[in-house]
């Protein structure tokens, strides 16, 4: 059981950090630390230390290298993201354009 101590400290880290709404380099500094900390006092053996350590590390990069989170992220969700949402109404169009709230007439007092 001790073998998932740093994983589960990793998914709590990013569980609170999500919720709190932090930016990604407090998530990163708060990850390393409490992985820090779960690798030396939780007993764990070197192997899992290991592939926790490079899996938080790959997901640090990537989401941390703009460059990176553009072309592995981003590029491929603005591809598929057209057909994902739904046909909106003319009236939410015009309201979402402005277009709507500029035809208005003034009220008659």
């Amino acid at each position: 059981m001790s073998g998932f101590i740093p994983l589960l400290a990793l998914i709590a880290v990013g569980l609170t950090c999500g919720f709190l709404r932090t930016g990604l380099r407090t998530w990163t500094v708060a990850s390393a630390a409490v992985l820090l900390l779960a690798s030396f006092y939780s007993g764990a053996s070197w192997i899992t230390l290991g592939l926790t350590w490079v899996l938080f590390a790959a997901v640090a990069i990537v989401l941390n290298y703009r460059p990176l989170r553009v072309q592995l992220l981003k590029r491929p969700g603005q591809r598929r993201a057209p057909g994902l949402a739904p046909r909106l109404c003319g009236v939410v169009r015009g309201l979402a354009a402005g277009q709507l709230l500029a035809q208005r007439r003034p009220a008659r007092i």
